[in-house]
């Protein structure tokens, strides 16, 4: 039976021949796919570096989105997103003005990104956000197949090799991420990537979003099971952060219940590590946060260890900021592997506290809602990898991920921060903004 016109409106739009994203749903979908699965993926711009696909191909589904009235601006993220980028330019350009050297690169970069975060998608249904949630499901359950496949055939003898990196040309492929490593120094089995991912800590992440997921869409055992064994190869917290984060906030919701199907796969999950090199690896590096020079304390203690201080002892610099890419390289000064800038401190040592208070606020103002709800349980997890455990404020596959999840993939009976208002007016039971 043909679909009428007021059904195709209900969906956000009207398909047409050949059109591909065509509805609310589709348009996310594809958002969400490109982010995912062109991470390692960049166009070289000569000199300059590379600019991310899964940040361009959101950009050009972001222009299309607004040109088709799928997506619209929020008034309120709007200004927000205005008053702190603008603020942050000003200060790049006050930064040239006393002859310092910010990189021009590093604030379109952040203006581009955080663009996501001040739009909606009115036509959004629960049913839409269903779907979504399910179709990253199906793809991680993919991608986390790839990685068992990849710790698996080494543990038969195969050694490990990085294929995209011979089967793309190398000027294509995103540098500076250690996209495979050894499980511990020495070691000739290299911790799963599931290849189309940047680093095994990216497969990581979204293989614990992923399962959080499942256990809010109550998903089988087995699709649960596959997900929670993909998180041990990579050898990486991100994933796991994410998941305890959610397994807390569904314990304190009427979720709770669900989480009984997590005891088999858990089992599972330690009868396979005891067995394989993975389990004492995996809890010598759950247990380094105390170490100096150790992969959590470089994420989690030291970047304000070393950042903070270099950037009190100045004051002109902590109120204007030492220049957009300062703390880059104040880091690689350090000549310190591994050791990487938060949110937070980057944009204190880079923009100082007028600027970071500024952009703090919208961040905070779009991020904090989607995250601290019970009928999305992955946000808290996403929240924490976002502001403190990852260098997330120009890293797209991050910053992206957490907006598209916590302020994207919501409807307009649920986000309190909705001022547009189409020609049809506010949705059903909602309450018009003053």
């Amino acid at each position: 039976m043909p679909r009428s016109h007021d059904d195709e409106a209900a969906n956000g739009a009207v398909s047409r021949p050949g059109q591909v994203v065509d509805s609310p749903r589709s348009l996310l979908i594809v958002l969400v796919l490109s982010v995912v699965l062109f991470q390692r993926i960049g166009v070289p711009l000569g000199g300059f570096g590379q600019v991310p696909v899964a940040l361009l191909a959101p950009l050009t589904l972001l222009g299309y989105g607004l040109a088709s009235g799928l997506v619209v601006p929020d008034r309120t993220r709007m200004r927000l997103y205005v008053t702190g980028t603008g603020t942050l330019v000003l200060l790049t350009l006050i930064a040239l003005a006393r002859g310092q050297r910010p990189s021009l690169l590093s604030v379109m970069f952040l203006v581009a990104i955080y663009a996501f975060a001040t739009v909606r998608v009115p036509a959004l249904t629960t049913a839409d956000v269903e779907a979504v949630l399910d179709v990253v499901v199906r793809v991680m359950l993919i991608a986390g197949c790839v990685g068992l496949l990849q710790m698996a055939v080494q543990l038969l003898g195969v050694p490990y090799e990085d294929w995209p990196a011979r089967a793309v040309p190398a000027s294509i492929l995103i540098e500076g991420y250690n996209t495979g490593d050894p499980i511990h120094y020495g070691s000739p089995y290299y911790r799963s990537n599931g290849i189309a991912f940047l680093e095994p800590s990216f497969l990581s992440y979204f293989l614990g979003l992923a399962c959080v997921i499942a256990l809010h869409r109550s998903r089988s055992m087995l699709v649960i099971s596959v997900l929670l064994l993909s998180l041990l190869p990579t050898l990486a917290g991100n994933g796991v952060v994410v998941l305890l984060a959610g397994v807390a906030v569904m314990l304190l919701s009427k979720r709770r219940r669900r989480l009984k199907v997590l005891v088999p796969p858990v089992g599972l999950a330690v009868c396979l590590a005891v067995i394989t090199p993975l389990g004492s690896t995996f809890v010598g590096r759950a247990t380094e946060v105390s170490e100096q020079g150790s992969s959590s304390s470089l994420r989690l203690v030291e970047p304000y260890v070393r950042v903070m201080p270099a950037t009190l002892d100045d004051l002109p610099a902590l109120l204007l900021g030492a220049g957009a890419g300062a703390a880059t390289d104040f880091l690689d000064s350090l000549g310190i592997d591994g050791l990487l800038a938060p949110v937070v401190p980057k944009l204190l040592m880079e923009y100082g506290v007028v600027g970071a208070l500024l952009f703090l606020l919208f961040l905070l103002w779009c991020l904090c809602a989607g995250a601290l709800t019970a009928e999305r349980p992955w946000g808290v997890g996403l929240l924490f990898n976002y502001l403190l455990l990852n260098a997330a404020l120009l890293q797209e596959t991050i910053a992206l991920t957490t907006i598209f999840f916590l302020v994207l993939l919501r409807t307009d009976r649920e986000d309190p921060s909705l001022m547009y208002r189409g020609p049809a007016g506010p949705p059903e039971g909602a309450v018009e903004a003053p």
